[in-house]
């Protein structure tokens, strides 16, 4: 058995004939993927004239098959404002050798006149010799691209200037569905008092001031969970004790679905407002009141007086076991009561001139403990002053009339100790928070119903069988006369806390 080899022969090298043939087949490749491309594909000679455009070049710069060779590309297709940019450019590429490469962003007069922002990718061209024939650059049309980045920067810039200007005029917050904050902006701080830390990750119950029904609170819930905006005011509470109102507008803002998937409230200091409504209302009803004043002093409260007088000389003549004696004695304890109401009246549509002074604010405090310690009625209550330093460490004092601060406090300390129904904890407290001086009267009672709470101060309304309804009226009317205010409120553990605030200068 024999093997057999078989030679397999050498390739051997191509003809001038078929290297030709190759090289026709590459040029039609080449031309074909220059044609077919959606890239612009221009060449340039070292003078800047055309050599070379693709079928995407002539469609965007409005040539037709063939035309535009050995045009000027600078004075045809560049637009005027950058034509002399762009020629140095070329220049420095070309016959200075700047870059071996170039990558720009540069506008083309369209083939209907508009302009089209291209982005060039630029190669240099060179010859046998190694010298710089010119240029081939591929271009990607950005004009929709830059349009579209454009729109969405003018946008992002007006919704910050839109923001801005918002968060200048405005508190703003934003909240998670369960009512968590997630973003409160520099006014919320500055008007609250706290700290954005403080705020972020908390709900509004922060500063609740626990002025509102709970009806009022639900009715908000209830709305903006359905996707629908919440407009009303509110009264909000300060970290350092003293409360404001706002005008709130709470928007929902939607999931695909419908749901609300966070709030934005948008809210406007409106304290001052409020005070002045509080005051021409005040005004005109003081008005009124001060007319029958005038009728009750001259017409009812003088010959009051004489009766009484005359019944007291009555009384002391009748014999000590006269059965008579009693009868006249609780005539003389009405016409008491009826002269304290008118005397309430009085100093309600008439008070008195204040004279301020210098007062120790804790001894205005143990004043008062004293007085209604000395009540039999409240022997089982606990009274408690608790007064904070002034801000330079020293006694908490204060300008004003010890007289009417005294007589308000002792009407709300009485207040809150008939609260308790004869057991339990009566504090009062004060402290300096910037130009006030806020002390409170504090109790640990049922609280005021959430009906109640919003009339409280109003002259007249009382919900005692006796009484005229002034008292509290008389402690907000005091308050305001001394530059502060009287506030209620009723934490949700219980208890009922009222602030009674007067103006006082800061300390130098």
């Amino acid at each position: 058995m024999s093997s057999q080899s078989t030679d397999i022969a050498a390739p051997r090298p191509p003809t001038e004939v078929e290297l030709a043939r190759t090289r026709i087949v590459a040029e039609q490749a080449q031309s074909n993927f220059i044609d077919t491309t959606d890239s612009l594909m221009v060449v340039l000679d070292a003078d800047g004239r055309i050599a070379l455009l693709n079928r995407k070049s002539r469609e965007v710069l409005g040539f037709g098959d063939g035309e535009g060779i050995g045009v000027d590309w600078f004075e045809r297709c560049v637009p005027e404002f950058s034509r002399a940019q762009l020629r140095g450019v070329f220049h420095a590429l070309v016959h200075d050798q700047a870059s071996r490469h170039g990558t720009h962003q540069s506008p083309v007069l369209s083939a209907d006149g508009s302009e089209r922002l291209i982005a060039w990718n630029n190669v240099l061209l060179r010859g046998d010799a190694g010298q710089i024939t010119g240029t081939l650059s591929s271009g990607t049309d950005v004009t929709d691209i830059f349009h579209t980045t454009a729109a969405l920067a003018t946008s992002e810039r007006q919704l910050t200037e839109m923001k801005d200007a918002l968060d200048q005029a405005s508190i703003v917050a934003i909240t998670d569905v369960k009512g968590r904050i997630t973003y409160a902006n520099d006014k919320f701080c500055e008007i609250s008092g706290y700290e954005r830390e403080e705020l972020l990750g908390k709900d509004h119950g922060i500063v609740n001031s626990g002025h509102h029904p709970k009806a009022f609170i639900r009715d908000l819930w209830l709305t903006i969970a359905k996707g629908r905006v919440w407009r009303g005011e509110i009264l909000n509470h300060r970290k350092d004790g003293t409360d404001y109102w706002v005008d709130t507008t709470i928007v929902p803002f939607l999931d695909p679905t419908g749901r609300p998937y966070q709030y934005v409230s948008i809210r406007t200091d409106i304290t001052a407002r409020k005070a002045t409504e509080q005051a021409l209302r005040e005004r005109a009803a003081l008005a009124r009141l001060g007319k029958m004043a005038t009728v009750v002093a001259h017409e009812v409260k003088n010959p009051l007086a004489g009766i009484g007088g005359a019944l007291q000389v009555i009384v002391r003549r009748m014999p000590e076991a006269s059965p008579e004696r009693a009868i006249i004695g609780d005539i003389l304890k009405r016409i008491e009561t009826l002269n304290d109401t008118m005397e309430d009246l009085l100093d309600y549509a008439r008070p008195r001139t204040l004279k301020r002074s210098r007062a120790n604010i804790e001894h205005l405090l143990n004043e008062v403990r004293t007085q209604v310690r000395g009540d039999p009625r409240f022997r089982a209550v606990e009274l408690r002053v608790e007064v904070h330093p002034d801000t330079d460490g020293g006694p908490l004092t204060g300008s004003l009339d010890a007289r009417h601060v005294v007589a308000a406090l002792l009407n709300l300390a009485i207040n809150a100790a008939q609260a308790l129904h004869g057991e339990g904890t009566v504090v009062l407290g004060a402290r300096r928070v910037r130009n006030l001086v806020v002390m409170t009267v504090v109790d640990d009672g049922p609280g005021v119903p959430e009906a109640l709470r919003a009339r409280i101060f109003e002259p007249f309304f009382t919900t005692r069988h006796q009484g005229t309804g002034l008292g509290l009226a008389i402690v907000r009317q005091t308050a305001e006369r001394h530059g502060g205010t009287a506030t209620l409120r009723c934490p949700p553990g219980g208890g009922t806390e009222v602030r009674f605030s007067v103006g006082v200068p800061p300390l130098d």
